[in-house]
């Protein structure tokens, strides 16, 4: 009997043990000291930790609560019976730039007692961007140009992009050549492509989702011409009656595994160069509206049309 005993008492401190932990009789799971994250100006990260009552008998649990910026979920009394535990979760929100700390104690009315040592950072993000308006190089549909805008962390503490929304999808975030996340008192690049699927003039916008309190969503113009001269390969693409007629300057090649679907209607200039079909090709004009190709041959490569 007295072995049982003996090992479920070990058990249950190797079960406390097991996880960091601060006090006697009522323990904090937790180290004895939390660092919260560096945290904005006025906004507020929450640090959830559990108090245990390793008391044989229920006792009431009182708190010496830290002070701003700093908070207490709870601050008690409360009563906590026998071996039981309670959630409570602790708040911080600097009203400041600066470092501060101060530290959260508690005290039972039959035994035990713990404190749990705080600190945290308030930082204000300062984010600087140039140029204010992005202009991309004049792009053949199928192809593809970048722009790039440099943002600066200039405040105290590193910006965050947490989000990147277009108003539309022919533009979009070159993420191999973007830096999100921008640390203090240095600049970052963020990378944009235009890719258009049609000839014309675009004026669209970016808009960047920060952590500077004062620039929350950053708005980015977006000025770009789309033209109907190609060259390379294209892929997946439609070569539309609006965008007609389509200038080759250079031989064009549709790959293995491609489709390029040609419009009734659509005049084709070849000026000399070569539309090599090796994947799929649909062109089905009508009596009003044919498809004119000139000034060039078309070849098909080991693909089938599709039509």
């Amino acid at each position: 009997m007295k072995k049982s005993l003996l090992l479920l008492l070990f058990a249950a401190l190797g079960m406390f043990s097991a996880s960091a932990q601060t006090g006697t009789g009522v323990l904090f799971l937790t180290p004895a000291s939390y660092t919260f994250t560096p945290t904005t100006v006025d906004s507020t990260t929450v640090f959830d930790f559990q108090v245990v009552n390793t008391v044989g008998v229920s006792q009431t649990l009182y708190f010496d609560a830290p002070s701003a910026p700093f908070s207490l979920s709870d601050e008690g009394p409360i009563d906590i019976a026998a071996n039981d535990t309670i959630d409570l979760s602790v708040s911080f929100t600097p009203s400041e730039i600066g470092n501060a700390t101060d530290t959260l104690g508690v005290v039972g009315n039959i035994f035990g007692s713990a404190s749990l040592v705080l600190s945290g950072q308030g930082i204000q993000v300062i984010l600087e961007w140039t140029p204010e308006e992005l202009v991309f190089d004049t792009t053949a549909i199928g192809q593809q140009s970048s722009a790039t805008v440099t943002i600066t962390s200039s405040g105290d503490g590193a910006g965050t992009i947490t989000d990147v929304v277009f108003s539309n999808d022919i533009f979009s975030l070159d993420e191999t050549n973007s830096s999100l996340t921008i640390d203090e008192g240095t600049s970052g690049d963020l990378t944009f492509l235009f890719s258009p699927t049609g000839a014309g003039v675009f004026d669209e916008t970016v808009e960047l989702h920060t952590n500077d309190p004062n620039n929350s969503i950053i708005t980015l113009p977006l000025s770009a011409v789309g033209i109907s001269e190609v060259s390379g390969e294209v892929c997946d693409v439609t070569w539309s009656l609006a965008d007609s007629p389509f200038t080759l300057v250079g031989d064009v090649t549709v790959p293995e595994g491609c489709l390029l679907t040609i419009e009734p209607g659509v005049n084709i200039e070849m000026m000399g160069h070569s539309l090599v079909v090796n994947g799929e090709l649909s062109c089905i004009g009508t009596v009003d509206n044919q498809i004119v190709v000139s000034n060039g041959p078309l070849v098909y490569g080991p693909g089938t049309p599709a039509n």
